[in-house]
């Protein structure tokens, strides 16, 4: 008997090593504990869902994505710097720290701390994978239709997921 092939609104569960160009670890998860998400609902890169349509339970497949089909291209327009003053507590802020600000046209920003200077904060706003050329190296381990409630909650992080 076939697999069932993979479909949008399926709840799928795949192993997977995330790395960069030249096979550098960026991010894995294993088949004793693997990624779980709705297929259609943005959860994973629109690119790697795409590929994973009509797939079956079992099968493996390497992704290769450039970086303007992944995170986008590093944007040095998005690095900026702010007076120390615009922190609450100026004293805790570490590099690596990110947080939500408001962009330019008031819409929601993930920054990262990338410097500390003596009366300064440079800030990020690229994604953390931003320039980077990806490889997907993919399991599919497990795929039934999404319950109503793993439905409901995909579509209420949707719009989250997608603001960076």
């Amino acid at each position: 008997m076939a697999q069932k092939k993979l479909q949008k609104e399926d709840h799928v569960s795949i192993a997977y090593r995330l790395m960069d160009r030249d096979g550098n670890p960026i991010d894995q998860f294993t088949k004793e504990e693997p990624f779980g998400f709705v297929l259609g609902y943005h959860q994973i890169l629109p690119v790697v869902e795409e590929q994973l349509l009509d797939k079956e339970v079992g099968e493996s497949l390497q992704i290769v994505i450039p970086a303007e089909e992944a995170y986008g291209k590093y944007r040095d327009e998005l690095v900026t710097i702010v007076d120390k003053e615009h922190f609450a507590n100026e004293f805790s802020i570490k590099v690596g720290m990110r947080f939500s600000t408001k962009g330019p046209q008031e819409e929601d920003v993930i920054v990262e701390v990338i410097e500390v200077k003596d009366n300064e904060v440079v800030l990020d706003g690229n994604h953390p994978l931003a320039g980077l050329d990806l490889i997907f190296e993919i399991d599919i381990i497990e795929a039934r239709k999404a319950t109503k409630e793993e439905l409901e909650e995909a579509r209420a992080i949707m719009p989250k997921t997608q603001l960076h």
